[in-house]
């Protein structure tokens, strides 16, 4: 299986606010959770590993941008 250019560097992300709620549990309510996404396009060449075990936590009340190189599977983590 080859793996995406760039796939590692997906994990680059920017945190610009801080707010978040807590549940009755005393965890932070999370508005986006992600756990072990992968995901693997068909090529005439075989399989391209483009996200591999993402696993991504975003509190209420954050905001976050994803940035990586072009071809880092910023677009297909959205899509999924």
């Amino acid at each position: 299986m080859k793996k995406a250019a760039g796939c590692l560097r997906l994990a680059a992300y920017l945190v610009f606010s801080s707010f978040f709620c807590i549940a009755d549990t005393g965890e932070p309510l999370l508005m986006i959770e992600i756990k072990h996404l992968s995901k693997t396009f068909k090529t005439a060449d075989g399989e391209l590993e483009a996200l591999k075990d993402i696993n991504l936590s975003i509190p209420d009340g954050d905001i976050f941008g994803i940035i990586g190189m072009s071809g880092a599977g910023k677009s297909t983590l959205v899509r999924c």
